[in-house]
Parts: structure tokens; sequence; C-alpha cells
């Protein structure tokens, strides 16, 4: 399979909350910023990927990054895909507010998503590809 690749600029972590604060001066909250970025995710794996072939394991930490892999994991399992989020960590740790809303919001998926949550590096699952 050929994907098409884009060239992209590296933003720094300083920038990047440059960018965030920016955006929240103009009224777009963390909250949407996440929002929209784990959308983006999901669609980007749906464009490439068939729902009902594809199983999807999404790595999470407890902060911003982790909470974009959250609204991902609820975007593709809304897609037909099968998920599994592997939380690096103690969901009581999730130390980014968007993000622990957006753990809160898999809740009533847990029937179909698969949530691991990694306390231990022993304990990490046998992911097969």
């Amino acid at each position: 399979m050929g994907f098409e690749t884009m060239e992209t600029e590296t933003i720094s972590t300083p920038v990047m909350r440059a960018i965030e604060t920016n955006a929240e001066y103009f009224g777009v909250s963390l909250l949407q910023l996440m929002e929209t970025a784990g959308r983006n995710v999901a669609e980007e794996i749906a464009a490439r990927f068939q729902p009902k072939k594809t199983r999807v394991a999404i790595f999470c930490g407890s902060g911003g990054n982790g909470g974009d892999g959250f609204v991902a994991a609820r975007y593709l399992t809304c897609l037909g895909f099968k998920v599994e989020v592997i939380l690096a960590g103690n969901a009581q740790n999730i130390a980014h507010p968007s993000a622990q809303k957006n753990w809160v919001a898999l809740k009533p998926l847990r029937n179909v998503i698969q949530v691991t949550e990694i306390k231990d590096s022993s304990l990490i699952p046998d992911i097969k590809a």
C-alpha cells in the first residue's frame, strides 16, 4: 500500500503551548482543540483502513496527547473499528483536565472498546499487528 505522505514542520512544545494559549484567547478551548486533533487522527486512519477488518491499538499517556488518543478511540469505534486503548499509567493520574474529560467520555463505550491500564511495564499486553 502506498500511502501519501505530507511534509510537515515539527512544532516544538513551547511553540505548541503558545498556539494553544492564542487559541484560548480567541475563544477556542483546549477541549475543542483536543476534539479536533483526535477526530483528525481518526479520519486519517479511516481513510487508509477498512473498519470491519482493522484492529487499532492506541497507546496513551496521561497528558494532552493521551486525551487526543481517547478522542480518536471514540471516533474510530463509532466508525466501526475494533479499538483497544492502552493507558500508560493509572487513570486516576490523568493530569490534563481535557484528557480526563475525554477518558470519562470513553466510559459508555467500554463494552466495545478494550481498555488496558499499564501500571507496571511487565503488564504490557502482546499486540498482534
